[in-house]
């Protein structure tokens, strides 16, 4: 099993389920693709991939999820950093609503994996946004107007002042806010070891140096350099 010391401290290490070491890369691979990194990118491009019956060899240089995709607040939410008005005030009505979609396939992608591989990731519905500044319910009023009648988005709704008291118990917000139950809340670090999981994989000890490693070098790890500094995975 992997360590909790092998990750950089952080509450999703300290409650991770499925760490597993994995026998290090000793010898030459052969594979359609190459994915280097165990991130959420390049865990789900290898599933992809294998699933569409490409040979595919995953590198990483630490751990799966070491980096920023195992260790961020885990919120799956609703649309852009720029709420929609924004979006369609820069760049017009038709790639807002394109941009809006593109979200929702994503959150999609999200849930259909978890419930697809089984990962316990403590998937939970639900986001909200709240304010302090009382000018701001008007625009939480127009913002959810918009994505309900603009967007046939119906999981969001206008949380006033006493309802966000209720839900959080605090008087700091009175600008309201809204609640979107379309959005979600996992563990990060469980749902990147549940799909790394999700296919046989194979690791070693953490490479000193990723950027002075080239493709053909990865795929062929024979230089004393590196040749037992890479995990990798076979799907």
């Amino acid at each position: 099993m992997q360590s909790i010391s092998d990750y950089p401290d952080s509450y999703y290490v300290a409650t991770a389920k499925g760490l597993i070491s994995y026998p290090p890369l000793t010898e030459s691979v052969k594979a359609d693709v190459c994915v280097i990194g165990g991130g959420f990118t390049g865990l789900l491009t290898a599933v992809n991939l294998a699933e569409k019956g490409y040979k595919v060899a995953l590198l990483e240089a630490h751990k799966i999820g070491w980096g920023a995709s195992g260790r961020n607040g885990g919120q799956v939410g609703s649309g852009h950093n720029k709420n929609i008005l924004q979006l369609e005030s820069d760049y017009g009505k038709s790639l807002a609503h394109d941009l809006w979609a593109i979200t929702e396939e994503a959150k999609s992608i999200v849930r259909n994996r978890i419930h697809q591989h089984r990962i316990n990731c403590d998937l939970t519905p639900g986001s909200m946004k709240v304010s302090d500044n009382p000018d701001d319910a008007d625009h939480f009023k127009r913002y959810v107007a918009k994505l309900k009648t603009d967007y046939n988005y119906e999981h969001i709704s206008c949380l006033s002042e006493p309802e966000v008291f209720e839900i959080l118990h605090s008087p700091l917000y009175k600008g309201g806010g809204t609640l979107d139950v379309g959005g979600m809340h996992l563990h990060p670090l469980n749902y990147a070891l549940g799909l790394a999981l999700a296919c046989p994989l194979y690791t070693s000890d953490a490479a000193d140096d990723m950027q002075c490693v080239d493709l053909v070098g990865l795929l062929s790890p024979t230089k004393d350099n590196f040749s037992e500094s890479l995990r990798w995975c076979s799907f």
